[in-house]
């Protein structure tokens, strides 16, 4: 739970349902809850993030608000039939109540269960929002990490590259 986009008459709660599913329909699902200045329920918008395909795996990556009145979500569509891996990113508005979803990147994915794992932080000055796909390899193959770096007064590209480690590189974390 985030109390987000509070002023002086109302505020919202963000939560997310991100239930493990991956052989049949997960539930995927980011609320908004609108209280009125007394912690009164108002409203409730419902975005539901999963596509109804089986065999896709949908997971939250993160949030934050990105202006007074809006609040951005981060997720991945992973379909491993094919081999493709998808980040979205769904802006909330709280002017019209309503979720702009745009896809923001399309990754590789080597297949199977080796998808490699998604990460996305925020910077501390809240303008940035950094995506970072480390690719699932093979040992004795070098690793490699794709990053991108989004503009979130703008919600575009600012940055992207594709790094290739060392095949010695070894990471805890």
């Amino acid at each position: 739970l985030k109390l987000v986009l509070a002023d002086d008459y109302n505020q919202y709660v963000f939560s997310d349902i991100n239930e493990d599913g991956y052989s049949s329909y997960p539930h995927k699902k980011i609320i908004i809850r609108k209280l009125d200045q007394n912690g009164n329920l108002i409203d409730t918008i419902i975005k539901d993030y999963a596509n109804k395909t089986n065999g896709v795996l949908h997971n939250y990556l993160g949030s934050t608000e990105i202006s007074k009145d809006k609040f951005v979500v981060f997720t991945e569509e992973i379909e491993t039939k094919i081999n493709r891996k998808e980040i979205f990113q769904h802006v909330f508005n709280k002017k019209d109540g309503n979720f702009t979803t745009t896809s923001v990147a399309k990754l590789f994915t080597e297949g199977g269960m080796k998808q490699g794992t998604t990460y996305v932080r925020f910077s501390e000055n809240g303008k940035y929002a950094a995506i970072i796909n480390d690719r699932s390899v093979s040992k004795k193959t070098a690793n490699t990490v794709d990053n991108i770096v989004i503009d979130l007064s703008t919600l575009s590209k600012k940055w992207e590259k594709e790094i290739t480690l060392d095949t010695d590189y070894m990471e805890a974390d």
